[in-house]
């Protein structure tokens, strides 16, 4: 695990999740040498093949999924711990593509500067980090509240080509898993204009240039012209994209909101379009595509990370289920049941 000097309101991308298909019968991965686990699943949604395969058994070990098959034809070895989920829905861990899990929007204003770089690193551990997102001075993410006086810049700003290649390397430098910034101006920011242009073509093409040197992926924060002030709008634009066949990731946004809300993104994305599979692949197997960690995470199947979780209603009917997590593991360790 990477840490590095992350500020209030960074934004990051979280995965807890789990990944290639969950072919029913599939040959088991190599065993290892720790305790195997076994998880009986009513439901289990392969969400590669965009279906539900019904009385499956899910083997685990090592921290690893070794085996993915029907009950009646996966062997249980002996001594196996078994967890009886055979009245649930089981699905990979989630992923939430935009989220600021160091941020808690019940903080009062101003505090933030009060909590220490070691106390964000503990809020914010297991995740995929951008660090701090490049911006333009003034612009949306830049830190436009203090007096000038006081000199106040963000950690990213950076103008220009060269400075944008700069900032980029040093979020390398300091271990970010991407690169992200912003490319217009947004809400919750003093003196930008909402969905106006802030980084020039040539800076743009600097940032996503050095990113892909490097080898890493490049996000964007961007809000479009009147979308965010006329909240239909994007909605309307999202159910197109859903129609013209768009990948889309699930981003939440949290941290500006509590955290705990995350899941109702996924019924609004069902409101504007979405089929619950759809939803419930943006948030797992698309997702952890979007990250270039779709090998390791993103779906349950033989060799991928044992990151799962069940809900007892069933999310295909209702994705709503899905806010009411009753089972959760990561990694082969069971941290709800």
């Amino acid at each position: 695990m990477r840490f590095q000097n992350l500020r209030p309101r960074v934004c990051v991308a979280v995965a807890i999740a789990a990944s290639t298909p969950a072919v029913a019968g599939a040959a088991p991965a190599p065993a290892g040498a720790g305790p195997v686990t076994a998880i009986k699943a009513g439901r289990l949604v392969d969400v590669a093949a965009g279906r539900v395969r019904n009385d499956h058994v899910v083997l685990v070990q090592d921290g690893r999924i070794t085996a993915v098959g029907p009950a009646g034809a996966t062997l249980v070895p002996p001594g196996a711990k078994v967890i009886d989920l055979s009245g649930h829905t089981v699905l990979p861990g989630l992923i939430d593509t935009h989220t600021h899990v160091t941020s808690d929007p019940a903080t009062p204003p101003y505090h933030h500067y009060g909590i220490s770089v070691p106390r964000q690193a503990l809020i914010g551990a297991r995740i995929l980090a951008s660090g701090p997102a490049l911006g333009i001075t003034g612009g949306h993410c830049d830190s436009n509240m203090l007096a000038p006086e006081f000199h106040e810049q963000a950690e990213g700003v950076a103008d220009g080509p060269v400075a944008a290649r700069t900032m980029v390397r040093r979020n390398v430098k300091y271990g970010a898993d991407v690169i992200k910034y912003c490319g217009t101006g947004g809400v919750f920011s003093k003196s930008t204009r909402v969905g106006a242009q802030q980084y020039t073509p040539e800076e743009v093409a600097a940032i996503v240039d050095e990113a892909h040197m490097h080898g890493r992926r490049v996000a964007v924060h961007a809000h479009g012209a009147n979308g965010i002030k006329v909240a239909q709008l994007q909605r309307d634009n999202f159910r197109k994209a859903v129609q013209m066949g768009i990948r889309l990731t699930m981003g939440t946004d949290t941290g500006v909101h509590p955290h705990k809300d995350a899941p109702k993104q996924l019924a609004t994305m069902v409101e504007y379009g979405m089929t619950p599979m759809q939803a419930i692949q943006s948030a797992t197997w698309v997702g952890a595509q979007a990250l270039g960690i779709d090998a390791e995470v993103g779906q349950i199947a033989p060799g991928y990370a044992a990151d799962i979780i069940a809900v007892s209603g069933d999310p295909l009917a209702d994705v709503r289920a899905l806010a009411d997590v009753g089972f959760v593991m990561r990694g082969g360790e069971v941290y709800k049941e």
